[in-house]
């Protein structure tokens, strides 16, 4: 059976029109750990700009509230990191309609939204640029939160701090992140009621929370610094931090996203320093049990950056050794998903997903005729 394709406009009240595409894909048998075809229905909608080339849809809550960046021109009118570049803007796309948040600091120059709860409260982190006295722009990452219409920049464990990141939020508002201390130490950081709570500590590792979940489960990186030795991922519950490497903390591994059913999704190498792997852990009489998803035909790199209630997760697949193969994938009931495959259109290649949400709807950034648009697959 062929799938059938149908191509619809949908009026957006920021650019002329928003692209959808609806797909019926066929059920395909397949190999239990080979790439498989979705058996659902899904609508293909490109999200759109502020008014620049760029976007990128960063996570999606049950509502279909979309948050993600843009740039409203081409113009390089932002110093970032010492180059001058488009400013990218936090936006939120609901209901076909793109508005554009602007940034959480007038000093602000490069948006990275991250994280969207149920509530409608967005967290992320913006790099602030600061003109010293002797005239060099110094530019450092600060968190902000987003609610009830507002943006707040969330404070650092020390007033010394100079940089930090927000990564998740929670449906109970709880913030999860990293600050450095006064003395330059990374630290997890927790934000409720916007104050900050250092997570635990252990001497000569610096580590950083990536997501928490409704119980207040934390999940994340940790690393020696200036050691040469693995990244590895971790799951921190009350007082104690499990170790995520397998067989052991040689093995790098990061992970990124937990749901509520404790099961998380990162990425792991098979040995030492070889090359990453998308992963899922499941919990199993308090140990969480490793089963790596692999990668796409031809990548050797791969890795899972959100699930949803399901076990469902999506993120993306390449080629370390190929420049544009980087290609957006999704595991559905357990089975690698290509989803620029589904699609089957030449000017379109789904380069990453980012977010999904528990009725399967998927965000993310694609190549659309050459420029990076936010994308979001809408499951029928």
């Amino acid at each position: 059976m062929k799938s059938k394709w149908h191509l619809n406009l949908l009026a957006c009240n920021l650019l002329p029109a928003v692209a959808i595409l609806t797909v019926s894909a066929p059920a395909v048998a397949a190999e239990a750990d080979g790439p498989v075809s979705l058996r659902a229905r899904y609508t293909f909608v490109d999200l759109g700009t502020l008014g620049g080339s760029f976007s990128a849809a960063i996570d999606i809550n049950n509502k279909r509230q979309v948050v993600g960046r843009s740039t409203r021109n081409d113009n390089p009118e932002c110093d970032s990191s010492g180059m001058m570049q488009p400013c990218q803007f936090v936006f939120l796309w609901h209901g076909g309609k793109m508005t554009d948040l602007g940034n959480a600091s007038p000093r602000g120059a490069m948006s990275q939204p991250r994280s969207i709860n149920e509530q409608g409260v967005i967290v992320g982190d913006e790099e602030v640029s600061v003109v010293g006295s002797d005239g060099i722009t110094l530019s450092n990452n600060r968190p902000f939160i987003y609610s009830h219409g507002a943006f707040r920049m969330l404070p650092l464990l020390a007033s010394n701090s100079a940089y930090g990141l927000a990564y998740a939020v929670n449906g109970s508002g709880v913030v999860v992140g990293m600050s450095q201390d006064g003395d330059e130490t990374q630290a997890t950081v927790s934000w409720t009621g916007e104050k900050p709570s250092r997570g635990l500590v252990e001497a000569g590792i610096y580590r950083r929370g990536t997501a928490i979940n409704t119980r207040g489960l934390i999940v994340g990186w940790q690393y020696p610094p200036a050691s040469g030795r693995a990244t590895n991922g971790f799951v921190q519950t009350g007082t104690t931090v499990i170790n995520l490497s397998q067989p052991s903390s040689d093995t790098w591994s990061s992970a990124q996203d937990v749901n509520d059913a404790g099961v998380v999704v990162g990425n792991m190498a098979e040995l030492g320093f070889l090359r990453k792997m998308a992963t899922v852990w499941t919990p199993s009489n308090g140990r969480w049990v490793a089963k790596r998803i692999g990668a796409l035909p031809g990548h050797n790199v791969s890795s899972l950056s959100r699930v949803n209630k399901f076990g469902d997760a999506v993120g993306d697949s390449y080629n370390g050794m190929a420049l544009g193969s980087q290609r957006a994938v999704a595991v559905i009931n357990g089975r690698l998903v290509d989803l620029t495959a589904e699609l089957g259109r030449s000017d379109i290649v789904l380069t990453s997903a980012t977010g999904i949400n528990d009725s399967g709807d998927i965000v993310g950034s694609a190549s659309v005729n050459g420029a990076t648009r936010a994308f979001m697959l809408i499951r029928r």
